[in-house]
C-alpha cells in the first residue's frame, strides 16, 4: 500500500479526521513550527537564508518524489501537477528565496499560510494509510509550506493588507487559467470543479450545490483575512494613538 494513491487505494485503509494518526501529524507540525520559529528569531540573516533555501530544496524534493514515484509505478495523474493553490506557493517561495520582498512575503502570509494550515486540518488525502508515500508527501509538503511564512513572521515581518493588492489581479488571472485547465484535464485544481471532501468547501457544496459552492469561496477568504488582518490593524492603530 506504500505506493498507492487516493485513486488506487482500496476503501477502508485511510484515517479519520482528528484521529490518532491525524493528531500526531498536527502535533509534530506544531512542535516544528515552535522550535524552528524560536531558532529563526535568534538567528542572523545568513543562517536564516540558509534555512529558507533548505525549505525550498525540501519542497522541490517532495514534489519530485511524488511525481517520479507515481510515474515509475504507473499511477501518475494530471491532478498531481503543481497547480493547486498550495503547490503554486512553492513557486512563490522559490521566488522569495531568490529575491525576497514585502509583496511576496504578504502573498505567502495571506494565501500560503491559511491554505497550508487548512489542508493540514482538513486533509484531502485521508483515504490513504499513514505509511504511504503520498500521505507522507502531502503532510510534509504542507507543513513546509506553512513553516516558511511562519518563519518570516518570527523573523520580524509585519503583514499589511495594502501590500497584497499588487498580487490580487495576477492571482485572479491564475484562477481563470486554472479553471480552463480543469475543464481540459478533468482535474480539480484549487477546488474549482468541486468542493472535494471533508472541508468547508465540501460542506458549502452540500448546501449550495455545484457551482453554487463557489459563491462561498470569496466569503470564506474574506472571513479568514478578517481574522488574519483586523487584529493587526487594531494593534497598529492602538500603537499610533
Amino acid at each position: 500500500m506504500f505506493w498507492e494513491t487516493s485513486s488506487t487505494i482500496a476503501p477502508g485503509n485511510g484515517f479519520s479526521l482528528f484521529s490518532a494518526t491525524h493528531l500526531c501529524w498536527l502535533a509534530a507540525a506544531a512542535i516544528l513550527f515552535f522550535l524552528a520559529g524560536r531558532w529563526y528569531r535568534g538567528a542572523d540573516e545568513t543562517a536564516r537564508r540558509r534555512l529558507r533555501i533548505l525549505i525550498g530544496i525540501l519542497l522541490i524534493c517532495d514534489e519530485l518524489a511524488k511525481d517520479l514515484s507515481t510515474l515509475a509505478t504507473g499511477r501518475f495523474e494530471w491532478a498531481f501537477l503543481p497547480f493547486h493553490l498550495c503547490s503554486i506557493n512553492i513557486f512563490v517561495i522559490l521566488a522569495h528565496i531568490v529575491r525576497p520582498d514585502d509583496v511576496k512575503s504578504e502573498f505567502l502570509y495571506a494565501l500560503c499560510l491559511p491554505g497550508a494550515l487548512a489542508a493540514l486540518l482538513f486533509p484531502s488525502w485521508s483515504s490513504l494509510p499513514a505509511w504511504n508515500l503520498m500521505c507522507i508527501h502531502s503532510f510534509s509538503a504542507h507543513i513546509l509550506l506553512a513553516l516558511y511564512p511562519i518563519l518570516l513572521l518570527c523573523g520580524g515581518y509585519r503583514p499589511h493588507f495594502s501590500r497584497l493588492k499588487p498580487a490580487i489581479f495576477p492571482s485572479l488571472a491564475i484562477v481563470c487559467v486554472i479553471f480552463v485547465l480543469n475543464k481540459k484535464l478533468c482535474t480539480n485544481f484549487m477546488f474549482l470543479n468541486n468542493g472535494g471532501s471533508g472541508n468547508p468547501l465540501a460542506w458549502a457544496e452540500s448546501i449550495l450545490g455545484n457551482p453554487g459552492y463557489l459563491l462561498a469561496l470569496p466569503v470564506l477568504i474574506a472571513l479568514v483575512w478578517a481574522v488574519m488582518y483586523l487584529p493587526l490593524e487594531a494593534a497598529r492603530r492602538k500603537r499610533a494613538a
